[in-house]
């Protein structure tokens, strides 16, 4: 692997060097981002007057969660395999739902379940350059329990108080990318039929979970509603993140076993990495600012 000028071999060197990598990007992109002529808080109108309820989990809810889990897929660090804890879920019932419960009363969250197991994958270009690989992070199972729990009060606080944008389509309930379709196309035959032109503009934003800036980030939650314990769990689950890098993966994944034994870990507390839904929701609250209706 190259390092500006030199040439790594050794592969806890390069285990070290991908998370060092993976932990200054935002960074190093953050500090290409021009400032802004005006504050994102001259974009807030109103403020929520009500603030977020996380009511406690109780057994049906817990059942539920246990009988979404995906037994075929890998788990991450701290966790226990994802078919043995699907078939015994009844066994993990009580300590589950006691342990997420102290986490809403209590507004922490387990330090060992912030450990996520980072595996790169080759994307295209050079195989020695760090930026031609694509991070894959692995959770825990029993983290990701805690996130589905958040994810469905702060879905919930966000619909009933109409603070979801009418023409978001993703990550939302019976919403797809097909509606976004439909809606621009129906866009596209009216102008049509008034004899007007349709112009789009499409962005794709680099490293956008990356390089969200935390401050902001928390002030619009606050913004919004998310308050207090509630405004706490949602940032403190993915924040400091410890990257656990136990392989670095070729093209070729059957060669990864040869890497498994090199690991480097790295604690970051400056952006988010975990791509999970309760962050893909609160980037969305981060990048779109919702008028309230009066």
């Amino acid at each position: 692997m190259r390092d500006g000028n030199d040439h790594i071999t050794d592969r806890k060197d390069m285990a070290q060097k991908f998370n060092e990598f993976y932990v200054n990007i935002g960074n190093m992109i953050d500090g290409k981002i021009p400032q802004a002529k005006s504050k994102f808080s001259d974009f807030l109108k109103t403020s929520v007057p009500n603030s977020i309820f996380l009511s406690p989990v109780d057994d049906m809810e817990i059942s539920d969660m246990f009988s979404k889990i995906d037994g075929s897929k890998s788990c991450g660090p701290n966790s226990i395999p994802s078919n043995l804890l699907k078939e015994h879920a009844k066994a993990f019932f009580s300590p589950v739902k006691e342990m997420i419960n102290s986490s809403f009363s209590e507004g922490t969250f387990p330090s060992i379940l912030k450990i996520a197991q980072v595996c790169t994958v080759f994307q295209k270009g050079e195989l020695d350059l760090r930026e031609n690989y694509r991070p894959i992070s692995l959770l825990s199972n029993f983290s990701k329990l805690f996130e589905r729990a958040m994810h469905s009060r702060v879905y919930n606080f966000r619909e009933s108080s109409g603070l979801i944008f009418d023409f978001q389509f993703g990550f939302r309930k019976k919403h797809s990318t097909s509606h976004a379709i439909l809606s621009i196309l129906d866009e596209i035959r009216q102008n049509l039929d008034n004899n007007t032109f349709s112009c789009g503009v499409f962005v794709d934003l680099e490293k956008a979970f990356d390089t969200v800036n935390h401050d902001i980030l928390l002030k619009k939650l606050e913004h919004y509603g998310i308050r207090n314990i509630a405004r706490l769990l949602v940032l403190v689950a993915p924040i400091p993140i410890t990257f656990l890098s136990l392989a670095v993966f070729p093209k070729d994944l059957s060669l990864a076993l040869s890497f498994s034994l090199f690991t480097s870990m790295i604690c970051t507390t400056q952006y988010i990495f975990r791509k999970s839904t309760i962050l893909l929701m609160i980037l969305i609250c981060f990048l779109v600012t919702k008028t309230l209706r009066s």
